[in-house]
């Protein structure tokens, strides 16, 4: 079963990835969402260039445009993603600003279908759309022909949220206990279309979690569980003192400021002994200099 970490906008960046990395090898990351434009119009390297380390990755985009998505397309296989995804999922109001595209493409199954093959005609990777069950009240059905649409233009993976999404309430309020998760909508997806890959997500956060849905789905992909706890996806058998000289190392070899990395390792000890202070380390020395750090860090480290 494949393991994925989901896209999140300023958290899963190049460091968090560079972090992660240091506790799961197999774990496939994806990019945050990155918005059309910004791959057309900006420095490709500065949105598009990845290291070595990160890998395996997908990049996840955010746009509605066919033409301008084939060219971007044609941008990233420059690069060494393993996937290219398109968001079809995601209702915050940050992604709707970019244009009409996120959960809004789930209103327009034509296309969303145009833009995914305009992606698949220009790629040799794999493209996955991220999604939803479906817009505000609607139940399988809507799910089932969405994706059915999809499935026409050649697209065979699919990411799921097990929630309906609704345009007019932020990205939290989607994820509220009042938004139902259909884990069974998913289950019976794959069961109805085996030829489908197709990944669940929503509100799992454990390695019990994940095992429910073996032999029930292609894959699982985690959330904010993944950034606020992630050792519970440790593959590596590292320990988190290893994980943070690692970190100091790669910080003062890039000559990179330690808050741009360490804010992301804020989870490495949740609900561990010495979370507090770690935490405290991060929070009064990562705005200084790596001599700083590594001092503040001498004492807690010994103490592993």
């Amino acid at each position: 079963m494949e393991i994925s970490i989901a896209p999140m906008l300023d958290l899963t960046n190049m460091y968090f990835r560079i972090f992660f990395r240091q506790i799961s090898r197999n774990t496939l990351l994806f990019t945050e969402m990155i918005p059309l434009n910004a791959i057309l119009l900006a420095d490709e390297n500065r949105f598009l260039k990845i290291e070595k380390e990160e890998e395996p990755i997908a990049l996840q985009i955010g746009g509605s445009n066919p033409q301008n998505l084939k060219e971007a397309v044609k941008k990233a296989n420059r690069y060494n993603y393993t996937e290219i995804n398109l968001n079809a999922g995601c209702p915050s109001e940050r992604v709707a600003k970019f244009g009409d595209f996120g959960a809004s493409l789930m209103k327009n199954k034509g296309l969303t279908s145009d833009c995914l093959k305009a992606m698949l005609d220009n790629t040799d990777k794999t493209v996955s759309l991220k999604t939803r069950i479906a817009l505000d009240s609607g139940g399988y059905d809507e799910m089932r022909d969405f994706i059915g649409a999809c499935m026409e233009v050649g697209c065979k993976k699919f990411i799921i949220h097990a929630r309906n999404a609704r345009l007019n309430l932020s990205p939290k309020a989607n994820r509220s206990e009042k938004m139902i998760l259909r884990y069974d909508m998913v289950h019976r997806l794959k069961k109805e279309l085996p030829n489908l890959t197709i990944s669940i997500n929503g509100d799992i956060k454990t390695n019990e979690g994940i095992k429910e849905h073996e032999g029930l789905v292609d894959g699982v992909m985690i959330g904010r569980a993944a950034y606020y706890n992630p050792f519970f996806l440790n593959d590596t058998g590292i320990t988190r003192k290893q994980v943070i000289l690692n970190m100091l190392d790669y910080v003062e070899q890039n000559d990179i400021k330690p808050h741009h990395v360490f804010r992301h390792m804020i989870g490495l000890f949740h609900e561990c002994s010495g979370a507090k202070t770690f935490k405290k380390i991060i929070s009064e020395n990562t705005r200084s200099d790596i001599k700083q750090l590594k001092e503040a860090f001498k004492d807690f480290l010994n103490q592993l």
